[in-house]
């Protein structure tokens, strides 16, 4: 174990928010008040923007209350972007606040891209001779982090998402209509694995319960094989859902919906709506989820916030430890049974390139998935984190936001 560091820690929240971004902060304070070393406990408001702005909170100075209701509160009470160090002359700029407010000690939630690029900072400080220990936390709620078995932010999405496509399926299967057909399209989803979750709302022993069929991004689309599964459904009951990611491309690797003479672009749903019309003489009916999806505090994962406040005490620890330039991961065992260790990767292995659906979990149809997802989703999206309500809302925490006095010129973030 390294020795101690006295000085301050500061908690960064960056990329998309997520419904845990806020239970991470609060594992993130709760345990930096655990150690004498950690003199002071900052946050930098909007991302790496703050720590380039020295827009800077005592974190220390929040009431316990609020600290323990990050628990419960969706998205990103310190703000967040997706603002990635620019160049020397942001690390710079970066280091000379650190130093100024005698950090020792950060711990940065984000993104793949966010987290990798983190990797300079700490070199910079190697080399200038300051000793910093930096620990990033991988979040996602579509998944998409190659060096974590899942991403915190992830099982709340899919029981948010998977939760409205139920809903969406049982007011449709009331209309008493036959051939009829739902498309409901996922926002914001750059691959599989948020789509792939609404197949846990199908029953054991049951495979034409909804959905019926994925458009997964990672499928090249082929308009035959997609309207035959839809008919081939519909010839066994008289309900067909559909799920679809907002972007998805043909065989030839066109984006679907553009049209090449015009450029203009219409939404998935809309132009397989169009197919669906066209070829098959069914009107569907056509949703749309979108942030919702990752913000919903009415459906947060109690698995997932377990998670998330444990990284958030253990990427402190690690710092503690002596750890640095490392990115916390989650390991899943090998038993039958659901659980996880916590490990730690280099910054600089962290991959940029999304992580995709496994090919091999999709079956030949290409429309619908393999047991091996549902053995993987389920543990995820398990218990419900009790919500405190007012007048019937749910009552989620804000920040009072101490400001730290600035102690450096003013600095233009590119």
């Amino acid at each position: 174990m390294s020795q101690e560091l006295e000085g301050n820690l500061l908690a960064i929240q960056t990329g998309t928010a997520t419904a845990v971004t806020n239970a991470i902060l609060s594992g993130i304070v709760t345990e930096a008040l655990n150690h004498g070393a950690i003199e002071e406990v900052y946050g930098a408001l909007g991302g790496l923007v703050g720590l380039l702005r020295e827009d800077l909170v005592d974190l220390a100075e929040e009431s316990q209350q609020v600290i323990r209701g990050f628990r419960y509160t969706p998205s990103a009470a310190l703000g967040t972007s997706d603002y990635i160090f620019k160049g020397d002359r942001d690390i710079e700029r970066a280091l000379r606040v650190i130093e100024k407010h005698n950090i020792h000690y950060i711990v940065v939630i984000g993104n793949a891209t966010i987290l990798a690029s983190l990797n300079a900072l700490c070199l910079a400080a190697t080399k200038k001779g300051y000793e910093m220990r930096l620990i990033g936390i991988p979040q996602s709620g579509e998944n998409n982090i190659a060096v974590t078995d899942h991403c915190l932010g992830y099982g709340s999405a899919v029981k948010a998402v998977a939760t409205m496509v139920k809903e969406i399926a049982n007011e449709q299967q009331s209309i008493g209509r036959l051939d009829n057909v739902s498309i409901v399209e996922v926002g914001e989803t750059h691959t599989g694995w948020l789509i792939a979750g609404t197949t846990l709302v199908k029953q054991k022993n049951r495979p034409e319960d909804v959905p019926n069929v994925l458009c997964l991004p990672e499928v090249k689309f082929d308009l035959k094989s997609f309207l035959d599964e839809v008919q081939a459904t519909l010839k066994k009951q008289r309900y067909c859902l559909i799920v679809t990611s907002d972007q998805l491309f043909d065989v030839d690797g066109n984006f679907l919906g553009l049209n090449v003479t015009t450029n203009e672009k219409v939404s998935i749903s809309s132009y397989l709506a169009g197919c669906v019309q066209e070829q098959l003489g069914i009107t569907p009916d056509v949703f749309t989820i979108s942030a919702t999806q990752r913000l919903s505090g009415a459906h947060i994962s109690k698995a997932d916030n377990d998670e998330a406040y444990l990284c958030g005490t253990k990427a402190v620890k690690a710092a503690i430890e002596g750890r640095t330039a490392k990115a916390l991961t989650l390991v899943r065992g090998d038993g039958e049974g659901y659980t996880t260790e916590i490990s730690y990767t280099a910054l600089e292995e962290v991959i940029v390139q999304p992580k995709c659906f496994p090919a091999d979990w999709i079956h030949e149809n290409h429309v619908t998935l393999r047991h091996q997802f549902y053995k993987y989703g389920v543990p995820l999206i398990q218990g419900e984190v009790e919500l405190p309500h007012e007048n019937g809302l749910p009552r989620y925490v804000r920040m009072v936001n101490n400001l730290i006095d600035r102690e450096l010129e003013g600095f233009q973030v590119s």
